[in-house]
């Protein structure tokens, strides 16, 4: 029985998921992990709630579980990626990216290595420049593929 569980296990982790898995870390962070092509890929926030004029930290890490190694792409591009923050009626608050120059890099990821991809480091302003309420928040993030979502992300958080 013992190695049908780690068959089912095994044959999961290989072939993927397409879940996301959203799980507070024990520092009260929070994260959601999906699982494509062996690369484990993760957003985690640091904290569960932000005060409203705080900075929104979160990053987009991924981890070669493959014995063979892989490379990403990564880069500032709406191409690559695009992420929201959006209030409990679904409007769009912050949005990106929106650097004025757009670039993109190739990452190589040996077996058993992780590299973060992406960033997001911006004060909680709303798209005109204004403070945003308290209340209940998703934040989003989707990497694309020639600007398609493949992968897709989404975090509950809290500003007080």
């Amino acid at each position: 029985m013992r190695y049908i569980i780690s068959l089912i296990v095994s044959l999961i982790i290989f072939n993927g998921c397409k879940n996301n898995t959203v799980a507070p870390g024990n520092d009260q962070s929070l994260s959601a992990i999906q699982v494509q092509n062996g690369i484990i890929y993760t957003l985690s926030v640091p904290k569960l709630t932000f005060g409203i004029n705080d900075t929104l930290k979160a990053q987009l890490s991924a981890f070669n579980q493959s014995m063979v190694p892989d490379t990403l792409v990564t880069g500032f591009s709406p191409y690559l990626y695009n992420w929201t923050l959006k209030n409990d009626t679904g409007k769009v608050i912050m949005s990106g990216p929106f650097p004025d120059v757009y670039f993109v890099e190739r990452i190589f990821l040996n077996p058993n290595q992780e590299a973060r991809l992406y960033q997001i480091n911006q004060a909680i302003r709303d798209q005109l420049g204004e403070p945003i309420n308290a209340g209940s928040y998703v934040l989003q993030w989707n990497l694309n593929n020639h600007g398609i979502p493949y992968l897709s992300f989404k975090l509950n958080i809290e500003l007080r």
